[in-house]
């Protein structure tokens, strides 16, 4: 029974896709789901939409503050968190969720969790933080964060000043990232979205991280690009915005 029982704990490879907003993790979910032996769950940790305890997908999971309404349980307490997270990853094999970083701040005795359960973490960033920056507040005129379908481009202006201060806290927070999947005793896999656009291949490499024994597949997915224009197409003030990044020495982030 032991041995059984051990075998068992063996073939679990929880993991979590450890991200920030706009960053391309749905998508990445999204071709993952393509393979019928993987499970893959969206954010865990917010709160739940509308009418609803479940997200978008067949494979979502109660969403955390739902959790916390069943249990009885306003805060985060430590054995609550680790039901909650042993829950979602015993509904498979190879079971994982996204995870922005700074819901680790809301609950840092995750930490303790994905290092006792030896949970593997897929770094997934962008190149260009401004990117990142640019999509957020395209959603916000868009109202839409991901579709099925093409989407007709926007033109917009944004106050130079709060793309700066949205720039410097996201600089931080995907520095601090980095420095988290250093520094975690536990195996990390980084790859960018724009190594999942011109090397679609890494994919091979992730599916052998996830699980060294599976048989390689090609992962398809639904979503489509939103925004496939370039800052300068997308931004009319945009020459305004980058005159503003260069004189505080963030230039780089310009095209």
């Amino acid at each position: 029974m032991k041995a059984y029982l051990k075998s068992k704990l063996m073939k679990k490879r929880p993991f979590i896709i450890l991200t920030n907003p706009r960053s391309g993790s749905s998508w990445l979910t999204s071709l993952l789901r393509s393979r019928d032996d993987f499970i893959v769950m969206d954010e865990l940790f917010h709160a739940p939409e509308t009418n609803t305890a479940k997200i978008g997908s067949r494979h979502a999971y109660d969403r955390w503050n739902m959790f916390l309404k069943e249990q009885n349980k306003k805060k985060i307490p430590f054995l609550t968190l680790f039901k909650y997270l042993n829950e979602a990853f015993e509904k498979g094999e190879h079971a994982g969720f996204k995870l922005m970083f700074l819901h680790i701040l809301k609950a840092p005795s995750m930490v303790l969790y994905i290092i006792l359960k030896q949970v593997r973490i897929v770094h997934l960033y962008r190149e260009n933080t401004l990117d990142n920056v640019i999509s957020m507040k395209a959603r916000m005129i868009r109202q839409c964060a991901h579709s099925d379908n093409n989407v007709q481009q926007i033109k917009m202006t944004l106050p130079p000043l709060d793309v700066l201060k949205e720039l410097k806290k996201q600089i931080w927070i995907e520095r601090a990232t980095w420095l988290f999947c250093k520094f975690m005793p536990v195996p990390v896999f980084t790859l960018s979205y724009e190594q999942l656009v011109s090397k679609p291949k890494i994919l091979n490499d992730l599916q052998k991280f996830l699980s060294p024994s599976t048989e390689i597949k090609t992962l398809t997915s639904t979503n489509k690009k939103l925004n496939t224009d370039s800052k300068s197409q997308m931004i009319e003030n945009y020459a305004e915005i980058k005159e503003l990044l260069m004189s505080k020495g963030l230039g780089g982030y310009c095209d």
